[in-house]
């Protein structure tokens, strides 16, 4: 990796980015990529730095070979390589910004604005990263049916996998996009962070459907009392008109005082044959841990609201005197997954155990675990 630096004059930057993946599974494809990226433009301020202007030339390449595939679905296309993918992207990208402070009574707001107008002008692909590969792979990902609860059932044969080349390359990465970002602070005394806000909206102008499929995703973080943090996300959908996923998060810390407690809420929709529908979810999840002085304890649970089931729950509980630490943890995780069978269409794989941890500071540590498996 080279960070970013000038080249013979100070306004003209780049940077070289190289990256190698070896990617095994026991379960499933494996891969070996090889990845290059090279930006180079130049940066420079406007309206005594009210504005900040850059325009970019991002050359992107990505190779990548697919290996222990012999029981993965890879989609067959006419004069396509089912082993080898390649993409090779040379875009042009325009970003205009500005930063703007102002100072109040004892606080101090901050707005950023940004939009970013990205237009590639070469896009080679081929192999296992062709168009037609994104559409037939999303295709199976859909319509598989998991009868054994581990393998994928399509089109008559039985698959421990499916070859999805989103997860390496999303499938608009040669798109010509604009990106538009709000971003707010409010400090308080002493520079500590009460407010954060933000706001980006990604705009797909190849896009045939619609240039919104892109959600509308907003972020906002503040601390009401200190050691008091909530922040959350927001999701929302132009396209389809409704939200698409939401997270909340609190956490409170007081000396060894510490807990949380996190809610999520996702809707599963398809937006076109190019995109891989996800199960929906809507998940409460809460936690704490202190040291009460003789002991410590920690705790957690969560639950599924959709399928009304307890997924985990842990409790541990510990004591340290000086170089010798003694815990026990017992935990019980739940997964519940669906399955093909009208009469029974979700069924709950449990894990039991108790976990005996002894520690030697600074010498080991080691522990037991008594372990409990049951299918319901």
């Amino acid at each position: 990796h080279k960070y970013l630096n000038s080249l013979y004059f100070r306004n003209l930057l780049y940077s070289v980015d190289y990256q190698f993946r070896n990617t095994a599974r026991e379960i499933g494809y494996g891969y070996v990529q090889n990845a290059l990226n090279v930006p180079v433009g130049l940066q420079f301020s406007l309206f005594k730095k009210y504005l900040s202007l850059g325009l970019w030339n991002d050359l992107q390449l990505s190779n990548v070979a697919l290996m222990q595939s012999k029981n993965s679905f890879v989609p067959t296309i006419p004069n396509e390589s089912r082993e080898f993918g390649n993409f090779v992207s040379s875009n042009f990208s325009m970003y205009v910004n500005t930063d703007l402070a102002r100072e109040y009574n004892k606080l101090f707001h901050t707005i950023q604005l940004e939009a970013i107008f990205n237009i590639p002008y070469y896009t080679f692909k081929n192999g296992l990263f062709s168009q037609n590969m994104y559409a037939l792979s999303a295709q199976a990902l859909n319509s598989y049916t998991s009868p054994l609860l581990r393998d994928y059932d399509y089109q008559g044969h039985l698959y421990d996998s499916v070859w999805n080349p989103s997860s390496i390359l999303p499938s608009d990465a040669s798109n010509k996009t604009v990106n538009l970002t709000l971003t707010q602070y409010l400090y308080g005394l002493g520079g500590q962070e009460l407010l954060y806000f933000k706001m980006s909206q990604l705009i797909n102008l190849d896009d045939k459907v619609s240039p919104f499929r892109m959600p509308l995703e907003s972020k906002i973080g503040f601390s009401p009392l200190t050691g008091l943090n909530i922040f959350g996300n927001v999701f929302y959908s132009f396209y389809q008109n409704r939200l698409e996923e939401i997270s909340v998060n609190a956490n409170y810390q007081r000396k060894f005082l510490s807990f949380n407690l996190s809610y999520f809420l996702k809707n599963n929709f398809s937006s076109g044959i190019n995109s891989i529908v996800e199960n929906p979810a809507d998940y409460l999840k809460a936690g704490f841990s202190n040291d009460f002085g003789y002991f410590s304890m920690s705790a957690d649970v969560g639950y599924d609201i959709r399928n009304n089931v307890v997924l985990n729950w842990n409790v541990g509980i510990y004591k340290k005197i000086r170089c010798f630490g003694i815990g026990f943890q017992f935990v019980n995780q739940r997964r519940p997954i669906l399955t093909g069978d009208p009469n029974q269409p979700i069924r709950v794989f449990e894990n039991n155990y108790v976990k005996l941890e002894l520690d030697f500071s600074p010498i080991t540590k080691t522990n037991v675990t008594y372990r409990s498996l049951q299918r319901k």
